[in-house]
């Protein structure tokens, strides 16, 4: 859903192939460099509490670009469904990619929805307000959203004028 460590930095794990947005490749490409350098690492395990815990006891962090880039939008056909991934701006972060599951009326969010954490915690309105009118327009009952349960539509969008 974007380049940020905890959706992104186990793809080196993944049997099989990753997808991920253009953006979210190049941003990734970046991030492999910067580990390279000597002390990033170190850094990144300072300033971000819940990242040291999960790569506590000396485990290195490794960033890796995804198998399969795409720009805008791609469909896949997963046997008797489809899903539909497209990039987006939404507040959270610059390379949004949100999926949808048309069969199971479901949306996919990840942390779109969420201020920006590496600009100070901004909420970028105009982009808020973008990206309500994309939800509204997707024919979804679900909007599944990284770090919670997911919400109906009505409740997401409750919730989001609010923030407004």
């Amino acid at each position: 859903t974007h380049w940020h460590w905890d959706h992104t930095f186990g793809m080196h794990r993944i049997h099989g192939l990753s997808i991920a947005g253009a953006k979210t490749s190049e941003l990734l490409c970046r991030e492999k460099e910067r580990l390279s350098e000597s002390g990033y690492e170190a850094f990144l395990k300072r300033d971000d509490e819940c990242l040291a815990k999960e790569y506590a006891g000396g485990q290195s962090i490794v960033a890796t670009p995804s198998a399969i880039q795409f720009e805008d939008r791609l469909v896949l056909n997963l046997g008797g469904m489809t899903a539909q991934l497209f990039e987006t701006a939404a507040p959270h972060s610059e390379d949004t990619t949100l999926i949808y599951i048309p069969e199971e009326k479901a949306l996919f969010l990840g942390d779109a929805t969420s201020e920006d954490f590496y600009n100070n915690g901004y909420m970028d309105k105009s982009k808020l307000k973008s990206l309500i009118h994309i939800i509204e327009e997707i024919d979804c009952n679900y909007c599944v959203l990284s770090h919670t349960e997911p919400l109906s539509k009505t409740e997401l969008l409750g919730y989001l004028d609010s923030v407004l």
